[in-house]
């Protein structure tokens, strides 16, 4: 409950402090109030930051890149600079890694997969360059909410080894409670990790920059960079637990920086504005 309404304080904060700066900030060709929604896609690099994870012997870490196939923005625009905007993106989070067999000079093994899907639910202040131009430069930031849909923590092997499983070393004592030499067969699989062991909800920041392209009319199109990360663990309850039974706990976060590009429809009533501002 605290993590929701410290959610709503500062979506309260995002959404006030433009309106503000709309009124200490107009020009006199600036163009009048509007409305505009969209849809998105993208694709970003992800990371699970996980200290004990990413120094964990038997595992390397593979650059890893997931898609955030669909999302919706609604927004409102104050003036032509300033604004807020609200987005539900459907995220693909998480992290790859090469298993290796530290025993033999740490050849390939197989292949670990942590994947997260979520709802992401960004609440950005908007700042744009300027109405009457074909292109114009955007920078949005805000707090971001994510509702998870999906989760899992898998280990695959592709051939027989055998791994180090040292206390505090290695999360493959959550499923193999015995120290030394772990014996691993080919086209196997391991689950370390399930939706139960993330929490539903959590709470972080987005920002972005790029620009607005006009197509035509109120039509037009963004390309933008855009990170998030969590502000605390994603983790749940038992998912923390079961880590600090085998003495391999650090705080897990999940941070995105990567591509988004959307189509836009500006909404503006015909008696407002000049016409040069009535379709962007």
């Amino acid at each position: 409950m605290k993590r929701f309404q410290f959610y709503l304080l500062a979506c309260a904060s995002v959404l006030t402090a433009p309106a503000a700066l709309a009124q200490q900030y107009v020009r006199p060709d600036a163009s009048r109030p509007s409305a505009h929604f969209g849809v998105t896609t993208g694709l970003g690099t992800t990371w699970v930051i996980d200290n004990n994870l990413l120094e964990d012997p038997n595992y390397q870490y593979v650059q890893t890149y997931r898609r955030a196939p669909i999302g919706f923005t609604l927004g409102y625009h104050f003036n032509d600079r300033n604004g807020v905007q609200i987005e539900a993106n459907r995220t693909m989070q998480g992290t790859d890694f090469q298993i290796q067999e530290q025993e033999q000079g740490a050849p390939r093994v197989g292949t670990k997969n942590l994947r997260l899907t979520y709802w992401s639910v960004p609440v950005l202040f908007k700042y744009t360059s300027g109405a009457a131009r074909r292109t114009r430069f955007e920078f949005h930031i805000g707090p971001q909410l994510n509702f998870l849909q999906a989760a899992e923590d898998v280990n695959r092997y592709d051939r027989n080894a055998t791994l180090a499983v040292r206390p505090g070393d290695t999360d493959l004592l959550t499923v193999n409670n015995r120290t030394g030499g772990y014996a691993v067969k080919a086209g196997t699989s391991e689950v370390l990790g399930t939706k139960a062991d993330y929490r539903s909800q959590t709470f972080g920041a987005a920002f972005g920059l790029g620009i607005e392209v006009k197509i035509v009319g109120p039509l037009y199109a963004s390309a933008l960079t855009r990170a998030t990360i969590t502000a605390a663990d994603i983790r749940s309850d038992s998912g923390r637990a079961r880590a600090k039974d085998v003495g391999y706990y650090s705080p897990r976060r999940s941070a995105v920086v990567g591509l988004q590009i959307g189509l836009h429809w500006q909404f503006i009533s015909p008696e407002e504005g000049h016409p040069k501002d009535r379709s962007y």
